[in-house]
């Protein structure tokens, strides 16, 4: 049971357990009441308690795309997940609870149908007493464990925060699930000759400019300001044999170059598959940008993020900038705004300046590289090429 000291978080226990207790809500989607503490402004299940949690109960994450004529998993995915969702509108309108929402953490067990089943934790905090900022937290936290979970969102893509905790109610209510696919047993056992072509097929994608692709999916993200135009050449040809090694490899690699100034330009419109077409596209691009104009950076992680969410699969991106840019301090200011904006794909922000463009120390050493450290931190990436050491 919540316990007073747990008071500190601005939630009133007592009207929480009371809350979680009533008839219509339905508490075996969450973590229960007897295993679980408020702690700091997180409502957690206790860590002994969560191999002993109820394995018949949760959410019912299922693939709802099966070829057969069954709308059963449907119909139990879409019940369930609008369950939580009216649960939690029923919860925030107690008084003392309207800053709560559904969070990313949660515990997985699978019940003796082998349906996997998925209990809620909650979280709190005063921006969410605004209805469309907690809906479009509890979207995202909800795609986040999805994602975990091994499932992506099939219908619908998309959510519009303005409609609020109503139009999450409507989106629940349409929700199609979709299994990640993996490798069955036996495809280990293929002859060796097949293991091995298989094994150069998932290779790295190598690097760009020095910097490591550890992913099948790149997004390079170019300063077209006239201050870059001495060092485009080079970027044209370290695309031209990146484009080339991806084309001869035994696997898709996805390719797309988005230049900005002070707005952004898309080259494809989307990551696409690097054969000789998009090649030829992006190759044409880059020998025809004008560089001028200002630099601003959010302008193509919006376009990028967009992009990047719609792709649906993890993706370094690289950005190669030389100029001071605001942007980059206000992004910062607002990181969880901006990571919200991927939609829950794995991205890795990689950042450069031309100083760093074959190597040498990258310890920043203006205040727009220390921006762009931090920036690339913040997405699991670094600052400069590899091989240097500071």
């Amino acid at each position: 049971m919540p316990t007073a000291e747990n008071d500190k978080t601005g939630i009133d226990v007592d009207r929480f357990a009371t809350a979680m207790q009533k008839p219509n809500f339905d508490a075996e989607l969450f973590f229960p009441l007897d295993r679980s503490a408020w702690v700091g402004d997180h409502y957690q299940l206790n860590e002994s308690a969560r191999k002993k949690v109820v394995k018949n109960s949760g959410v019912r994450f299922q693939d709802t795309t099966s070829e057969d004529d069954s709308s059963r998993p449907r119909e139990q995915v879409q019940w369930d997940m609008s369950h939580v969702v009216s649960s939690l509108m029923q919860l925030r309108s107690s008084p003392g609870m309207e800053s709560v929402v559904v969070s990313r953490d949660c515990v997985r067990s699978r019940d003796k149908n082998k349906v996997d089943r998925i209990k809620f934790g909650l979280t709190c905090d005063d921006a969410f007493v605004d209805e469309s900022t907690a809906a479009k937290a509890t979207h995202a936290n909800f795609i986040k464990v999805i994602h975990k979970s091994g499932f992506r969102v099939e219908h619908p893509k998309q959510f519009d925060p303005a409609t609020g905790m109503n139009g999450l109610l409507a989106w629940a209510k349409e929700l199609s699930l979709k299994k990640k696919w993996r490798p069955p047993w036996w495809w280990y056992f293929i002859p060796l000759l097949f293991l091995l072509l298989w094994l150069r097929g998932c290779d790295s994608g190598g690097e760009f400019i020095g910097i490591p692709v550890e992913t099948k999916s790149l997004v390079i993200i170019i300063d077209q300001s006239s201050s870059m135009d001495p060092y485009m050449q080079q970027v044209r040809d370290e695309a031209k044999q990146l484009l080339s090694r991806w084309e001869n490899t035994y696997t898709s690699h996805y390719i797309n170059v988005i230049a900005y100034n002070d707005n952004a330009t898309s080259a494809l419109g989307d990551l696409q598959v690097v054969d000789q077409k998009t090649a030829d596209r992006l190759n044409g691009f880059l020998d025809t940008l004008q560089m001028s104009g200002g630099t601003k950076l959010e302008s193509a992680i919006d376009v990028a993020s967009e992009e990047i969410a719609r792709h649906d699969r993890p993706v370094t991106a690289i950005v190669l900038t030389d100029g001071e840019d605001n942007s980059i301090g206000s992004m910062l200011q607002q990181i969880q705004t901006v990571k919200d904006k991927f939609n829950g794909v794995d991205v890795t922000v990689k950042t450069c300046t031309p100083r760093l463009f074959n190597g040498g120390d990258p310890t920043p050493v203006t205040p727009a590289e220390n921006g762009l450290k931090d920036f690339a931190t913040q997405f699991g990436g670094s600052f400069g090429s590899e091989g240097g050491t500071p």
